[in-house]
């Protein structure tokens, strides 16, 4: 007799939407190689939205999907301010009677603590989830502080189909170019202010760079010569353009502490985005970030980018030494790319999201607590 797969499927909270980079690393990715590469896997994703709609049209018969999966994954959802817990606690309590484990999904500090990020109450459903996975071993500590969950630490990977497979859509002409990218949305305000005087300075002194800025312009980086200012783009043009580039600049702000919640996904992006050295070598792009100990999980001082002090001055001896020192740029660039192979590349790191999901499905239930009964009963309940 056939085994009986294992059905995973993750929902989404809000509208419908193209998937974004949260998305493809912690959901489409993953699920895509777990379900291709692993035997007894099938894996899928859906909007709570869509759900809703569709019940609405063709009744109970749509939670079938719901409660025929043996794992339901809820990435970053939260109870709305203006939205009752009474909604959520019957949906998990009828999801655990039918023995369908219940995961929480994050990959950013969702306390509010160091950064207000979302409108609502994660930290509940946390709390009455089966488990919650994450990022980082330093996210996985702080919300088993804030929840008292078992917390399985998934990194963020890369795909070669994608980063170093997929045909490039543009070549090099210039040999003795320099191209810097600094990518990333209006979050990094904050973060990016640093290079203010940095990079006027370092596109005076070397007419040889080229600098991309895509996503978020900042207006102290406005009207710099020879550079590009970017929209946001799709993921797959997006790695292109990261492909084209010589070095990228992950800059972060160490005093805001939400940023020790994040992943190296930036850092390893660089290295990951192939193109080929004038020897033919396979190689990455250098990375520069600022360092702290979430980038230093995939930037190894010297061997596989540049770790920097989060000051102007440091940041621009580290980006004229790249620029200048070309020896030591494609030495950097050559680790970086063998490193973010060896050690992230999802067609292999998939079976750290099996390992974790068995663990949840042979594990209890979390038990389901008085308030949550409560709520499910229709009591009323303090400090909820």
């Amino acid at each position: 007799m056939a085994k009986k797969p294992i059905r995973v499927l993750h929902i989404f909270m809000g509208p419908e939407r193209p998937l974004g980079g949260c998305e493809i690393y912690r959901t489409s990715m993953p699920m895509h190689h777990l379900q291709a590469n692993a035997s007894g896997w099938v894996t899928g994703w859906v909007f709570m939205h869509r759900i809703l709609a569709d019940w609405q049209v063709f009744g109970d018969v749509v939670l079938n999907e719901l409660f025929d999966a043996d794992i339901i994954v809820f990435p970053r959802a939260a109870i709305a301010v203006d939205q009752s817990y009474e909604a959520t606690a019957v949906l998990f309590t009828a999801l655990r009677e039918r023995g369908v484990k219940i995961i929480y999904e994050v990959d950013d500090d969702y306390t509010n603590e160091f950064r207000h990020v979302v409108d609502g109450d994660s930290l509940t459903p946390m709390k009455w989830a089966d488990a919650v996975t994450v990022t980082t071993p330093y996210l996985a500590s702080r919300l088993r502080q804030y929840t008292r969950q078992t917390v399985y630490v998934l990194p963020n990977c890369i795909d070669p189909a994608i980063w170093r497979d997929m045909p490039m859509q543009t070549e090099r002409t210039d040999q003795d170019a320099v191209v810097i990218g600094l990518t990333g949305s209006p979050t990094h305000e904050g973060d990016w202010c640093v290079l203010e005087t940095v990079m006027p300075q370092i596109m005076a002194d070397h007419p040889n760079v080229y600098l991309v800025v895509m996503g978020y312009h900042p207006p102290y980086l406005a009207g710099l010569p020879r550079t590009k200012y970017l929209s946001a783009a799709g993921y797959v043009d997006y790695s292109q353009v990261i492909r084209a580039c010589d070095i990228i600049l992950a800059p972060v702000d160490p005093k805001d502490r939400f940023n020790e919640g994040k992943s190296p996904i930036k850092a390893l992006e660089g290295q990951s985005a192939q193109r080929h050295l004038p020897g033919g070598q396979s190689a990455g792009a250098a990375v520069i970030a600022t360092n702290n100990p979430i980038y230093s999980l995939v930037v190894k001082h010297e061997h596989t980018g540049l770790l920097t002090e989060q000051t102007p001055n440091a940041w621009g001896e580290a980006l004229h030494r790249l620029i200048v020192d070309k020896e030591l740029r494609e030495r950097l660039q050559i680790q970086g790319f063998k490193a973010a192979y060896k050690n992230y590349d999802i067609t292999r790191q998939y079976t750290l999201w099996s390992r974790a999901y068995h663990k949840v499905i042979l594990s209890p239930h979390n038990p389901v607590s008085p308030p949550l009964l409560d709520l499910v009963k229709g009591t009323p309940t303090n400090g909820y």
